[in-house]
């Protein structure tokens, strides 16, 4: 006779069986649910009405795939889901087959529909993802871009960045250069954010208010102090902006539409059109002012920054005598460790010294002949950033900082000719040594009727060059 514990033994062996057989059923039937949910999801199959098909056919070929659909199968699928001019394109296309005895295969239905609603053969899908340009919003220019990006083969991530970034406006592409992307997620992604500044600053801004002053007083034999109101003027005959006839009456109705105040950008002290000004005529001459803050009182109590941000040649200045660098950008992510040559703001620093860029070099060499003072700026001020790598330089562009002068810019020979010195000096620029401060340091010093000059260096390198040239 068995005992009364292994009679209870011998139950609760019997009831862990039951609990795992109710397990595996629990488990079969969550699976058999998941596959019939699965299977209506998968039941879901996209319709077409006639429009670019490249996108219906990239769905309809998973669904077929998940399927697996056989070639009958995918024709009466794709068929019975047309709609509108699809549809009656279909009915036409069974007929004609039927009537001549033959048979619509899959391969068939593709290459009729693709003839019939797809884009033509002559229409050239890398010349136009490589001219495409933003001339909207960022969201339209986005989706045209991977339109066409969709229809193209073989090119390389770089060549996706550099075409993305030139259609760009040039506010947006002008800020994200500086982070250098090197993926197309990565330049969508600083393309958006800096669509999003602009967007927040424009909601920001406020049509400017125009003040004009009293008549004029004699301010310099007023017997008595006078209190001078400052009255506001919906319309001004002025345009001190030099604006054209529309875009000056379409302002002036923004400004009927709000009422005077003292904006942000006047107490931030903006220099733009948009900061505050006072229209003022005191005998027959206008003048315009504009509101400033004095500043001086707060700045002598301001505690300046300890640990304030190095300049460039600051940062080069302590690199003697390292062999591997690395570079941290915590704003975009992009990081370079235990590098032994490595790009710093234009500079390739190596263990040997510091040399410019090529990049840089070739975006100077293709710079275009300047029109104008201000196109002659812009030149100057980018190939000044290696002035220190050129022997002689203010020599050389002597002639061109003479054209911006006041009344002085007109393209002549000499102009030309420095444009075109300075573009070869800067193919031949110096490796310049990094300073040790332990070292003694040389002073080399040139004078003439024209310029100075000097170069500091150590142990016969040169670390930098300096020039100024004389009656400019």
């Amino acid at each position: 006779m068995t005992t009364n514990k292994e009679c209870i033994e011998r139950v609760e062996v019997e009831l862990g069986e039951m609990q795992d057989k109710m397990q595996r059923m629990e488990v079969g039937i969550n699976d058999k649910r998941q596959q019939f949910q699965s299977k209506v999801a998968k039941l879901d199959f996209p319709r077409y009405a006639g429009n670019d098909p490249t996108e219906w056919f990239s769905r309809i070929n998973q669904f077929f795939e998940d399927e697996e659909s056989t070639e009958d199968q995918k024709v009466v699928l794709a068929s019975f889901h047309l709609e509108g001019e699809a549809n009656q394109w279909w009915q036409w296309l069974r007929r004609s087959y039927q009537e001549e005895g033959r048979v619509v295969t899959w391969e068939i239905f593709m290459e009729e529909l693709w003839a019939r609603f797809g884009p033509t053969d002559c229409e050239d899908f890398d010349e136009a993802l490589s001219r495409v340009k933003q001339t909207g919003t960022l969201r339209d220019y986005q989706k045209e871009f991977e339109r066409l990006g969709n229809r193209v083969q073989g090119w390389t991530q770089k060549a996706l960045v550099g075409t993305f970034m030139g259609g760009l406006k040039p506010e947006i592409s002008e800020e994200i250069q500086l982070f250098k992307p090197r993926t197309l997620k990565e330049t969508i992604s600083l393309a958006r954010m800096r669509d999003e500044q602009l967007q927040r600053q424009k909601r920001l801004m406020r049509p400017p208010i125009f003040i004009r002053s009293p008549p004029p007083q004699n301010f310099n034999n007023c017997a008595l102090p006078a209190l001078l109101i400052l009255e506001s003027e919906a319309n001004i005959d002025e345009n001190p902006y030099g604006e054209s006839t529309e875009a000056t009456s379409h302002r002036n109705e923004q400004e009927e539409s709000v009422d005077p105040e003292i904006t942000l950008y006047a107490l931030t002290g903006w220099l733009a059109p948009q900061t505050m000004r006072v229209m003022a005529k005191i005998g027959h001459t206008k003048l315009c002012w504009r509101f400033c803050t004095d500043y001086r009182s707060l700045n002598e109590v301001m505690v300046k920054d300890r640990f304030s941000i190095p300049t460039v040649e600051d940062m080069l200045d302590e690199l003697h005598g390292a062999a591997y660098f690395t570079k941290l950008d915590l704003r975009a992510g992009k990081c370079n460790f235990g590098q032994q040559e490595l790009e710093y703001l234009g500079h390739i620093v190596t263990c040997h010294g510091v040399k410019v860029d090529v990049k840089k070099i070739a975006a100077m060499v293709s710079w275009p002949q300047p029109h104008n003072i201000s196109e002659l700026r812009e030149f100057l001020g980018l190939i000044g950033y290696y002035r220190k790598f050129v022997r002689g330089y203010g020599l050389l562009a002597r002639p061109l900082t003479n054209l911006l002068k006041k009344g002085q810019f007109g393209w002549n020979k000499d102009a030309e000719e420095a444009f075109v010195k300075l573009k070869q000096a800067m193919t031949k620029t110096s490796v310049i040594s990094m300073p040790n401060f332990n070292d003694i340091f040389i002073i080399e010093t040139e004078a003439s009727g024209d310029s100075i000059g000097a170069v500091l260096q150590q142990n016969g390198k040169p670390i930098a060059f300096m020039s100024r040239a004389l009656g400019v």
